[in-house]
């Protein structure tokens, strides 16, 4: 018990009001007080029923004890800690997934944006303590989810997530970093991963921009979808995605562009496969441990606190059912 305390000890000001109600209170409901000044004093035990007048004291004890015990239950009285660290023991992770038409191609079954989709569900599933953001890119980046704590929400936006639901096409890998480095930055963690799940060539510019997230505490991770024969892209309306000149689009997974991004920043790549092996050897089971930023600490301190003044509103429903009484107001 050296731990008591209260988490909001300024409730307590409400018993500035509470005990003037209760005098007010105790007084105008003792039948005596009233005839003190017209009947003798020596009659007094004679004419009064004492115990009558007693009786009608119980509202100001009810009012007393039931407001008193609000007050406290409003204060937030705690003395035991939840078993759980100050701060999360790993350093977040910010998925970024593409969504360009490529992805649509079925060489991986049922489809690589699918796999892809299947493959973040088991990150989140295999990291749940993890803060985790989403970002999604085709020509341009979208934040789908900041980096947060509540990974199930995360989880919740996979299924709508398709080659559709962006408005321009294209594979703009380093914006899509870019985008990713800016949600770590703001998060002020020093140290966090970048997943990429793609089938697309980055290009020189992600090459740039890979090759500098090392100085700014970001490690960068590479998952390729797709196969080196590739696959034709099958539209909406059941057609063959086709180019300039008509022919069939059968894009393939660019697996060497990808292994020189993860080189440039000096990560990792794997090609997506069956099972979690490929997640485990990108994303280690044991993270570098980083310590959290200070508003963040604070928050995590004030949770870890067991709360027990719930327990007291069973009870302080009882003196609301007296109200019904007639008079009582």
């Amino acid at each position: 018990m050296a731990e008591w305390h209260f988490l909001r000890p300024a409730w307590f000001a409400l018993l500035i009001l509470l005990v003037p109600a209760v005098l007010l209170l105790w007084q105008r409901r003792t039948g005596a007080a009233r005839w003190q000044g017209v009947i003798d004093p020596a009659l007094m035990p004679y004419v009064l029923n004492s115990p009558a007048a007693d009786r009608q004291r119980w509202p100001a004890v009810v009012l007393g004890v039931f407001g008193l015990a609000a007050i406290i239950a409003l204060a937030g009285p705690v003395w035991q800690r939840l078993p759980v660290p100050l701060s999360r023991a790993v350093q977040p992770l910010v998925i970024v997934l593409d969504l360009s038409r490529s992805m649509d191609a079925a060489d991986v079954r049922p489809s690589r944006l699918a796999r892809a989709r299947f493959k973040i569900d088991d990150v989140l599933r295999l990291n749940p303590d993890r803060q985790t953001g989403l970002v999604v890119f085709s020509e341009v980046p979208y934040t789908v989810s900041p980096i947060t704590d509540d990974v199930a929400t995360v989880a919740t936006f996979l299924p709508s997530l398709t080659t559709d639901v962006v408005p321009v096409q294209g594979a703009n890998t380093a914006l899509a970093l870019e985008k990713a480095a800016e949600l770590i930055a703001n998060s002020r963690y020093p140290k966090a991963d970048i997943l990429l799940i793609s089938d697309s060539a980055p290009g020189e510019a992600a090459l740039a921009v890979a090759g500098g997230l090392p100085a700014a505490g970001i490690s960068l991770s590479v998952l390729g979808v797709g196969t080196a024969e590739g696959a034709p892209v099958r539209l909406s309306d059941g057609s063959l995605l086709k180019d300039a000149d008509g022919a069939i689009v059968t894009p393939a997974l660019a697996e060497q562009g990808l292994q020189a991004l993860a080189a440039a920043a000096g990560g990792r790549y794997r090609r997506l496969g069956t099972g979690d092996a490929d997640l485990r050897y990108l994303l280690p089971d044991a993270p570098v441990a980083v310590e959290a930023p200070q508003e963040s600490q604070s928050a995590r301190r004030a949770d870890q606190w067991i709360e027990y003044a719930p327990w007291l509103l069973p009870l302080l429903m009882l003196p609301g059912l007296l109200l019904f009484r007639r008079g009582m107001l």
